[in-house]
């Protein structure tokens, strides 16, 4: 049977009135539906599932307390638009594109959420937000990349777990402190910093096919007490970087442990670089930094600079029986 163009437009303008129809205004003891839009602070009563282009929207100025329920569906899971205010948390989501998606958005908190797909493209997507916002006690899986920030000021990630992913978080061009993650068996980078600022510190970052962390193009930033295990490629990776610290890290069991890559003017002292498989720092292309009170353990190789100058290299240690060891090796003509 065939239809013309005209009875076939008819149907479409029928199914998008009756989808536009359902969609409503919910919150406060009016339960909420796929589509809906959070008015009024919300504790979710019972799972939300087989939505669509997205399970909820919220407005300012509320809390959506999902009470561990699932929300799951095909493309966002909760979407924030340029809103004000407002806190999403202990909600369950599965099979999103995208878990969480805010955008010109300031003053949020996202807390306590799993957050699991088989090939997602965000966990967490935050794009141009303003000021004052927090991400905390999160565990994102599965996807492409776990949590993204984008042109952000004073977006704060703490004590979120990334599992599994490709990035386990992408900060680009973004502003805030970056503390107590876990990012672990990510595909690419553990963390990914591009630009912007960020401070740094009590990260674990291990088992990450790339990097544990990498910094691209970022000025003046502040690493403090990172540990970076058995990462595929460097523990930390400057590329790009200057006028950085780097202090009381440990790097253990990466193939590099600390890699400068065109890097200049960073201070970098009182880390660890133990069981490195080759190279505990490895500089190239990079001038004028300072190695200070460091500390080099059972590496292939403690050092090695490649075309960079200006570099001060000051009281740094190396085990003395792992030296001893290494000699006596070239001695008689065994590696280590």
């Amino acid at each position: 049977m065939k239809y013309s163009k005209g009875i076939v437009l008819l149907i479409l303008v029928f199914l998008i009135s009756i989808s536009a129809a359902s969609a409503k205004e919910c919150g406060g003891s009016t339960a909420c539906a796929c589509g809906d839009t959070i008015t009024e602070d919300y504790v979710v009563q019972s799972d939300i599932l087989e939505c669509g282009d997205f399970a909820l929207e919220v407005e300012d100025n509320v809390v959506l307390d999902c009470n561990q329920h699932l929300l799951q569906g095909s493309g966002s899971g909760i979407l924030a638009l340029d809103k004000f205010n407002f806190e999403i948390k202990n909600c369950k989501f599965k099979d999103f594109q995208t878990g969480i998606e805010i955008k010109d958005s300031r003053v949020f908190r996202i807390t306590s959420n799993t957050i699991v797909s088989s090939n997602g493209e965000e966990g967490i997507l935050v794009q141009n937000a303003g000021i004052n916002n927090f991400i905390t006690d999160n565990m994102v899986e599965g996807y492409k990349t776990g949590i993204k920030v984008e042109n952000s000021g004073n977006t704060h990630l703490t004590e979120n777990v990334l599992l599994e992913n490709g990035y386990g978080i992408q900060y680009l061009q973004s502003l805030g402190r970056i503390s107590k993650n876990m990012a672990e068996k990510n595909d690419e980078d553990g963390i990914l910093v591009v630009g912007g600022w960020a401070q740094m510190d009590n990260n674990q970052l291990q088992n990450n096919k790339g990097n544990g962390l990498k910094l691209q193009n970022t000025q003046m930033f502040n690493l403090n007490m990172i540990s970076a295990q058995s990462n595929g490629q460097a523990g930390i990776l400057l590329e790009d970087c200057s006028q950085g610290f780097l202090y009381q890290s440990s790097l253990y069991g990466n193939k590099i442990g600390l890699q400068l890559v065109r890097s200049s003017m960073n201070d970098i002292r009182s880390n660890t670089f133990d069981k490195n498989t080759e190279y505990g720092v490895l500089v190239s292309e990079s001038d004028d930094n300072v190695l200070w009170k460091n500390t080099f353990k059972y590496n292939k190789e403690s050092i090695s600079e490649i075309n960079s100058e200006g570099n001060v290299w000051q009281n740094n240690e190396e085990d003395k029986f792992w030296t001893t060891m290494k000699e006596f090796g070239r001695k008689i003509g065994f590696g280590f």
